[in-house]
């Protein structure tokens, strides 16, 4: 190889002296001199990158816009875009040589440095005033090559640390990228690649994490392709940052999660589960990694990011399309499960995120003020079924994840509820107005035992959620019922909300408070509301009466337990 190396060098010598001469003439005759040596000596194996590496070092010191002495280069910028644009061709050209075998340091350092100097002519040209060339040519034909060739090189590197030339090399670009115009897509791709490529440099990647993310969160601004840049978070979480970077991944992420329509499903939501199932991904993993800082306020960024109302309104419109039979005659059956599965995770995720212990607070908060009137958006009317007698009504607006009403009464704890329920007359209003939790507790909330709990705690003025309907024969649910235990709850908040035990045989007090492992029962809206009347699945068992028809879709019957 090395006899080949020194044959090739003296072969090679008159164009590389052509190329020196015309150096110092003007960037024409360098960029044909340049020309002719790519063309019958192309850098196409390992014995040529010395030969390209030293061409490489005498580019390095071409694109400077001044001479060593400081007087004025007397050559325009638009003199240089083509020498430019073939340089750096000429350095992506030598990434397979340099893939083909190790090199001394030195190669990749005047690759770096070659490239380095070419981004900064780069930033300066889409900077100046030009008239021969658009930024956005001169980010496609110089820009976009340098970034790919980075990327080459850093995958040449091995084991070998790219050294500071390289990092100087990853400033300008990053600079660059960060100041082209909206239509080099090509460059933006080429960065993505790139970072994807650092991610295995986590040292690297964390000492320009920043700019980077910076970067990324530009995508949608800029009309590039936002899955790209989700693709690139996803490969930059699995590095696991550290907490300390995870605030700011969510800072950029959680809004390009958004602005990327991952969950714009309206109009075609089977086409879109790709974009979904990587957004979930991504939130996950942003979960899991913020878990390791109790500090992270990622649940309050989530709602402001419009991640939440997405998420759920993706959800009702999934759910919404699988009821109504809108899918493909050619889904197989494999897809039709995906698709519940796609469904089933949704939901899970939407209530990780949603801080339902922060919005039950405001429950508790209204109960314990004693003011007696909801602060809640929530109105009992008669309902817009026929013959449902009266409803709950979203007055105004309410986001997805909203807690609107709870149900509450006396509380029949497992012990004695099946006791209980066996004498509980069909025809009587308890019958209608009991659920049943996970435990196998009911809590009755029939007009007595809700007047019987009111005399003791005051009117705690939060909307009883028994006033719920189910929907109607070709209307799905838009909200459902959330079972949560206690003991997240202190003494004094448990007190204050118009539930209570009932102990007809424990003790001298017929009703005592909640306890630690009890349960409440209340209803989270799924999707934003406006103005509409709140349907939940009543997902009701054994014999049903003529108006019940039961809810198709993947939220059929769904009820979350925490």
């Amino acid at each position: 190889r090395r006899r080949t190396a020194d044959f090739i060098m003296a072969a090679e010598r008159p164009y590389l002296k052509a190329f020196e001469e015309a150096q110092k003439g003007s960037p024409e005759d360098a960029a044909d001199a340049l020309e002719a040596l790519r063309a019958d000596f192309p850098v196409t194996d390992a014995t040529r990158v010395e030969v390209w590496s030293s061409l490489a070092g005498m580019l390095a010191t071409f694109f400077e816009l001044s001479d060593s002495d400081g007087s004025s280069d007397p050559h325009s910028v638009d003199d240089r875009v083509p020498l430019a644009s073939q340089a750096a061709n000429l350095l992506l050209e030598g990434v397979p040589g340099l893939l083909q075998g190790e090199f001394p340091a030195e190669v990749f350092v005047l690759c770096s440095q070659s490239t380095a100097k070419l981004m900064g002519f780069c930033a300066n040209a889409m900077d100046s005033e030009l008239k021969d060339f658009s930024a956005g040519e001169v980010a496609l034909g110089v820009a976009t090559p340098c970034v790919l060739a980075l990327q080459g090189f850093l995958a040449a590197a091995g084991e070998q640390q790219p050294g500071d030339e390289f990092e100087e090399a990853l400033d300008q670009a990053i600079h660059v990228v960060q100041s082209a115009p909206a239509e080099a897509e090509q460059l933006w791709h080429g960065f993505c690649e790139l970072v994807s490529v650092m991610t295995a440099r986590p040292e690297l990647l964390r000492k320009f994490l920043d700019r980077i993310l910076a970067v990324l969160a530009t995508l949608p601004s800029r009309g590039t392709n936002a899955q790209l840049g989700l693709f690139v978070f996803d490969a930059i979480l699995k590095t696991e940052p550290g907490v300390d970077a995870v605030k700011g991944i969510a800072e950029r992420l959680l809004p390009l999660i958004v602005q990327a329509g991952c969950f714009q499903l309206r109009d075609n939501p089977i086409e879109k589960l790709g974009d979904v199932r990587l957004a979930l991904q991504l939130l996950e993993r942003l979960r899991l990694q913020s878990l390791q800082g109790a500090d992270l306020p990622l649940k309050q960024s989530a709602r402001s990011a419009g991640i939440i109302d997405a998420l759920g309104a993706a959800l009702t419109a999934l759910d919404a399309t699988v009821a109504a039979g809108d899918v493909s005659e050619a889904d197989t059956e494999a897809d039709t499960m995906a698709v519940q599965r796609t469904a089933e995770q949704m939901l899970q995720v939407l209530f990780l995120w949603v801080d339902i212990s922060k919005e039950f607070q405001s429950l508790v908060a209204l109960a314990s003020s004693g003011e007696g009137e909801s602060t809640l958006p929530i109105e009992v009317r008669p309902s817009s079924v026929d013959g449902a007698g009266k409803g709950l009504f979203v007055v105004g607006k309410c986001p997805a994840g909203a807690v609107l009403a709870l149900y509450h009464g006396r509380l029949h704890d497992s012990s004695r509820a099946e006791e209980w329920w066996a004498s509980v007359s069909p025809e009587s209003e308890a019958a209608s107005y009991t659920a049943k939790y996970q435990d196998g507790s009911f809590i009755e909330g029939s007009t007595d035992a809700r007047q019987a709990i009111a005399g003791l705690t005051g009117d705690s003025g939060i909307p009883f959620a028994g006033m719920v309907n189910h929907p109607p024969e070709g209307q799905q649910p838009n909200s459902l019922f959330y079972e949560m235990k206690c003991s997240s709850l202190s003494e004094d908040a448990r007190d204050a909300l118009p539930i209570r035990r009932f102990c007809p045989k424990e003790s001298q007090y017929l009703y005592q408070p909640l306890r630690e492992q009890d349960s409440v029962l209340f209803i989270v809206s799924l999707r934003p509301l406006e103005d509409e009347e709140v349907f939940v699945d009543y997902a009701a068992v054994g014999s049903l009466p003529e108006w019940y028809k039961r809810v198709k879709g993947p939220l059929a019957g769904r009820k979350i337990v925490s």
